[in-house]
Formats: structure tokens, sequence, C-alpha cells
């Protein structure tokens, strides 16, 4: 259970920066973390990233960005031989249909996601399947915590694939 405290206080933003202080609007980040036959993941994706600043129907945009966020699958490739189950999304969409004068969304998209895994032994990555759906995001920063490890990696529309330890 040490692990989920801190992917909770990794989530919270105590240790990653957030995409909007530090003015990327496609930069993501997302943290995983594995103990036992849990997997939790928390994405935090700038607004802009999921909605185009020049979109002329928003409201479809956003409307269509929530659709594939709050669904595991659109989101993610799990390998089906590590049989997990999504039970748990929790989106935070914060206030993601104001925009400000500049035309931007100054604001992150927080999505929780919880697995469980039949055969974690068989979870060896994930695919993250982002870059499919919004092509203004250019980089996920990706934080792993699991048993024996913890480390980092870059993501992007050329390598979307993040190596787990497997137990």
């Amino acid at each position: 259970m040490q692990l989920f405290k801190i992917l909770a206080v990794l989530s919270a933003g105590l240790f990653t920066h957030s995409a909007i202080a530090c003015g990327n609007h496609d930069l993501a980040h997302m943290d995983m973390a594995l103990e036992g036959q849990r997997l939790d993941i928390s994405l935090s994706v700038p607004a802009d990233s999921l909605v185009h600043a020049g979109h002329q129907d928003s409201h479809a945009a956003i409307a269509t960005a929530k659709s594939l966020l709050e669904d595991p699958s659109q989101t993610f490739a799990i390998p089906a031989n590590a049989q997990c189950q999504p039970v748990r999304v929790q989106p935070d969409w914060n206030d993601i249909d104001h925009k400000h004068a500049d035309g931007h969304m100054h604001v992150d998209v927080t999505v929780r996601y919880q697995f469980t895994c039949d055969n974690p032994e068989q979870l060896t990555d994930v695919s993250v399947r982002l870059f499919e759906h919004f092509d203004a995001l250019s980089k996920v920063k990706v934080q792993i915590i699991d048993q024996d490890s913890q480390h980092q990696m870059e993501l992007n529309s050329d390598s979307a694939n993040v190596a787990l330890q497997a137990e």
C-alpha cells in the first residue's frame, strides 16, 4: 500500500510540474503505480492539447475529449493476457469550458484510472493511445513506480509504450 500513498502525493502535484505552469500546452504528465494486482494511473493533460484553440465547435470537441479519456480502452492498450479490468475512472475536468481572452484554456484535465489485473506478471507494458486522438499533444512525461523500482520516461507519437517491471 505504500506505493499508492506515494502515487497520491505525486498525483497531487507536489513532485511534478504542471504543464500550464511551465507554459507547455503540448506536454502531459502521467504517474503509474503497480502493486500486486492493482495498477493505478494518474494522467494530467493541458486542456488546449485536447481541444484546439481555433476549433469551430469547442463544445463538441470537449464532449469528444471527455468520451475518449473516460474510456480506458481508448486511452490505454494493456496486454490482454494480463487480464486487467478498469474498476474506477475518476475525471476532474476543472473549468474546461472556460476560454481566456487569448482563446486558450489554461487548465489541466486530470483523470485517475484504477485497474485490477488477474495476471499482473503478464503486465510488462502499457501502450498510451493519447497521440492517436490528440494531435496537439507532443509529449507525455511518465513516472513509473512498482514493487522494486521507480523510473521515468518520456513518450511521444513515435514511442508511446510504457515498459513496466513485471512481478
